[in-house]
């Protein structure tokens, strides 16, 4: 209430002394009460005096240093300070709710109007960002899809054996000593493979019957030797890829295995 009565007469609120009842209101303790702490109601009228009005001192005479003349004095002063609170500014204030409310309402319509363009700004980011979470969120069980697809077009050789499963993409053998083909244990494969592994697999996609068999042995003799130059076990594992996995292929592939003495297949 103080400050909407210094704003709208266009002074420091400090310049201002505000009275009711005959008792001086300090802003320090009647800012942090209510009008009905002060007991202050509807219709009641609050004096306001400007403390800026200024009275000119009139000169110590130099005869007054008697006893009658610090009367006199005293006498002075109080009648100065009552004609300052005359001459000053007074005005009175009639505290009403319904205006203060009004007051209120129309700084707050004003802060809301300058918020507005902000917060459709804001609104507008926040369904733009909602819209590419959607979007994302229904892109991702497509390409779980394909990785689901592409995973399980190729078995897993060491859950299978070659017991003649047409169509089947690969196999996993070992190529090696005879008598270590299943001696070996899975540390000196992991060994082995490190050391050959530029060999030790064959891709036999596109290729006819004639022509995977002619690779075939050619890769075994390869894949012999680096096994007998390695170490103890003197065994490589090594994978042996049918591409498309047609079954004339992966039963060419096979009869190849069981017909080859340095080549059996790797179990897990």
């Amino acid at each position: 209430l103080f400050n909407d009565y210094a704003d709208e007469c266009g002074v420091s609120l400090r310049s201002l002394r505000f009275s009711f009842n005959g008792s001086m209101l300090f802003l320090s303790t009647a800012g942090n009460k209510t009008a009905k702490d002060l007991g202050i109601e509807d219709g009641n009228i609050i004096e306001v005096s400007n403390a800026n009005s200024t009275v000119p001192k009139e000169n110590k005479s130099p005869e007054a240093t008697t006893k009658g003349g610090k009367k006199k004095e005293k006498k002075r002063t109080s009648i100065l300070k009552a004609t300052q609170m005359k001459k000053g500014r007074q005005s009175s204030v009639v505290f009403n709710p319904e205006t203060d409310r009004q007051r209120h309402s129309k700084k707050l319509t004003k802060v809301l109007d300058e918020m507005e363009l902000q917060l459709k700004g804001i609104r507008q980011n926040i369904n733009e960002s909602m819209l590419l979470c959607q979007k994302s969120k229904t892109r991702r069980p497509s390409s779980r899809k394909s990785l689901n697809a592409s995973s399980s077009a190729v078995s897993n050789p060491s859950m299978t054996g070659l017991g003649g499963k047409a169509g089947r993409t690969s196999f996993s053998v070992n190529v090696g000593r005879v008598e270590n083909l299943y001696k070996t244990s899975k540390r000196d494969k992991l060994i082995n493979a490190s050391r050959t592994s530029r060999i030790a697999k064959i891709d036999l996609h596109g290729c006819t019957q004639e022509e995977a068999v002619e690779r075939l042995n050619e890769w075994e003799g390869v894949t012999m030797d680096a096994a007998m130059k390695g170490e103890y076990p003197f065994v490589v594992p090594a994978v042996i890829v049918c591409g498309g996995g047609t079954q004339i292929l992966s039963e060419l592939v096979e009869n190849w295995i069981r017909e080859k003495k340095n080549v059996a297949n790797a179990f897990a």
